[in-house]
């Protein structure tokens, strides 16, 4: 089919593609439209960030925010990440919305300091497709701008990422550490891709899964394995961070295994940046 496709395509002057079936023209279609969409949301400002706290629970404390996108539809209101991210990775408009996520979280956190805010760091999810060589001039840039250090600022990638990462990325990610960003891989015990990549380059902060704590509350073996997971973050000193925590059952959990920080709804939900102050007074 490839071959017809690809044939009737060269019949054709110009450039052309041509798809073999109707499905493939959809989607494609429905990419390209996505695609404009996103662009005219980004001039139009209807990227919003919202900020999720997390708490260190020995000391009450708010240890970081993390940056978390939203686009503001005007017809269909909040739309998650989850719903326009992964199209646009395809469509490779992620990078534009990355580095507009990178110059407003890190913009507003200048602001949270300026007012005397006590945030000892701000997170920013990455997507794998982005671990270019410009990330790190991008970032650079961007902390001279807002005058922070670099290890103000806390990188998360999901442990997916790690599946078919290549060595040039490698590479960025070593980069990025030999100029003291910190990393963190987020979403940790969902498949384990990351275990190679801890070998050979340090991160500061791993993310449980909430669904292996759920699994390990219900599973002696998932037990176990969280078990495992705290006794290598505390032999090399990685500050593991159980997200998705939501009941007091959880919270008394993961205390009992030494998990102190913590972020979900139990603590608060996404913020938008006006509210952070209050939240913070009420600490």
């Amino acid at each position: 089919q490839a071959g017809a496709a690809l044939s009737k395509a060269q019949l054709v002057p110009g450039n052309l593609f041509e798809f073999r079936s109707d499905d493939m023209n959809n989607r494609a279609s429905l990419l390209l439209h996505a695609e404009a969409t996103l662009h005219q949301a980004l001039r139009q400002n209807q990227l919003e960030l919202f900020y999720l706290p997390q708490i260190n629970t020995d000391t009450q404390q708010l240890e970081s925010m993390e940056a978390l996108i939203r686009w503001h539809h005007p017809q269909q209101g909040y739309i998650l990440p989850q719903q326009f991210l992964p199209g646009s990775e395809q469509s490779g408009f992620i990078g534009a919305i990355g580095i507009y996520v990178i110059e407003q979280a890190l913009r507003q956190y200048r602001h949270w300091i300026n007012q005397g805010l006590q945030i000892p760091c701000i997170c920013i999810n990455l997507y794998q497709s982005q671990l270019d060589m410009d990330l790190a001039d991008v970032l650079m840039e961007k902390c001279q701008k807002y005058a922070l250090h670099h290890q103000q600022v806390c990188l998360e990638f999901s442990e997916s990422n790690f599946k078919n990462i290549s060595q040039e990325q490698r590479d960025v990610l070593h980069r990025l550490q030999d100029l003291q960003f910190n990393l963190c891989i987020d979403d940790f015990g969902r498949s384990l891709n990351s275990l190679s990549f801890l070998v050979e380059c340090s991160v500061q902060v791993m993310k449980i899964d909430p669904q292996l704590v759920t699994q390990a509350l219900n599973s002696a073996d998932a037990e176990g394995l969280l078990k495992g997971f705290v006794s290598f973050c505390e032999s090399q000193q990685i500050r593991l961070v159980a997200e998705g925590v939501e009941s007091e059952k959880d919270y008394e959990y993961l205390r009992g295994l030494n998990i102190t920080h913590m972020q979900g709804y139990l603590f608060s939900r996404p913020l938008p940046a006006r509210d952070v102050a209050d939240y913070l007074r009420q600490l």
